[in-house]
């Protein structure tokens, strides 16, 4: 059995391998055409931090650096230098070039773009501009100033497959700009220094890249959003929904996107190796873990030594509210989200079942994700099968329109 299990990965690995070879091969076909500039600039952060201890950013351009006082800025000073490093301190932002020193600690905010292309640093190329910001806290703020389309080829490159068809590059690219622009318009109402984060709970944002033939997607789609009451919709997607209904769901709150409160299933991506999966534990390991949790560690220690551990108050998606551990000393409850972080680690979503068989905890689930609105694995089938861009967003999105971004 680990043999096939062996081989069965090195065969995915070999696959996976030969489709970026491919896509990169056929990325020089495509012509280096700028994409479309957009009125509108998102503010990405890229790392943030504390001042305490000095933070370094070594900065590449072959073409030289602009220094501005804000990143909208006017008047800038050309820097004639290849390479510049950044030091953030307490003392404030002090820059070096060519091996010495200058503008010591002069800053508490200082904006740099490239004086032609873009920028690299820490191995990722940027477009647009780095405003580094000190904050009043004595904490720091790395933020991408760069206009909206350009944020959105980014992510399609670290979204979804570059293998996979123009028309699902084209669902993503309009899902991902309605979910940057309602971050937008969210950050900019309450006051926030920048509108959305590089990471996976909002979207993976590497900076530029050379798959080329994604710019056709953000060509085609330029600026249009699913907008829900005149603004911008909270358009969440994620991998595979394992066939749950999101309208189901008891712990979220559909009252302001009722768009996401689908109510009938997606099975499209029953294909997809996660649409059913099971993960087993060791049971003490499970105890363990359960003991050692922030999460859970003062109410498990209560209960003694676990016997056995089940699901409770099981909503309509499947997924469990509530754990019920039943220890030597007495049984107690804790809370089915808490529970989720503790196994986050092999569980792939909140809907599971739990069953002891033996020494072991067999946690049984669905989907990969947090499940709500469209399901990628299932987007991907709707476009063999056929469907239309529109179509297929009105499917996961009931209730939403296609439109224009003219306002946040």
């Amino acid at each position: 059995m680990f043999k096939w299990v062996s081989l069965f990965i090195i065969i995915k690995k070999i696959i996976v391998l030969a489709i970026t070879i491919t896509t990169a091969l056929l990325s020089p076909l495509y012509p280096k055409t700028k994409i479309r500039p957009n009125p509108w600039h998102i503010r990405v952060l890229l790392d943030e931090g504390t001042t305490k201890k000095q933070k370094t950013f070594d900065l590449s351009c072959p073409h030289g650096f602009f220094l501005l006082k804000n990143p909208v800025s006017k008047k800038k000073t050309h820097l004639k230098t290849k390479k510049l490093r950044v030091y953030i301190s307490s003392k404030g932002i002090s820059l070096k070039k060519e091996g010495a020193i200058f503008k010591n600690g002069s800053f508490k905010r200082l904006s740099i773009a490239p004086a032609k292309g873009y920028l690299s640093t820490n191995d990722q190329c940027y477009d647009g501009t780095l405003m580094f910001d000190i904050t009043k806290n004595k904490s720091f703020q790395v933020i991408n100033w760069v206009d909206l389309e350009d944020y959105i080829y980014s992510v399609l490159r670290y979204e979804v497959y570059q293998s996979w068809p123009i028309d699902m590059h084209k669902v993503q690219a309009i899902a991902s700009r309605t979910y940057a622009s309602r971050c937008m318009k969210e950050a900019r109402q309450t006051g926030k220094s920048y509108d959305i984060k590089n990471n996976n709970f909002h979207q993976v944002y590497n900076g530029t890249h050379e798959y080329l033939h994604l710019k056709k997607a953000i060509k085609e789609t330029y600026n249009t959003i699913l907008s829900y009451e005149g603004g911008p919709a909270l358009t969440m997607f994620d991998a595979c929904c394992g066939g749950c209904i999101p309208g189901k769901m008891g712990y979220f709150d559909f009252k302001k996107t009722p768009y996401l409160a689908r109510k009938y299933p997606c099975r499209y991506c029953k294909n997809y190796s996660l649409y059913r999966w099971e993960k087993k534990y060791d049971f003490d390991e499970l105890a363990n873990l359960l003991r050692s949790s922030p999460r859970t560690s003062a109410i498990a220690k209560t209960a003694g030594r676990l016997k056995n551990i089940k699901a409770k108050e099981i909503d309509g998606s499947g997924i469990p509210h509530k754990i019920v551990l039943y220890g030597r000393k007495k049984t107690v409850e804790i809370k089915g989200s808490d529970f989720f972080e503790v196994v986050r680690k092999k569980a792939k979503s909140r809907s599971f079942s739990i069953a002891k068989k033996g020494w072991n905890i067999i946690l049984s689930g669905r989907g990969f994700g947090h499940l709500v609105g469209m399901c990628q694995r299932g987007a991907r089938e709707l476009v063999k099968r056929g469907w239309n861009v529109k179509k297929i967003l009105s499917f996961y999105y009931p209730g939403t329109k296609l439109g224009r971004l003219t306002n946040l």
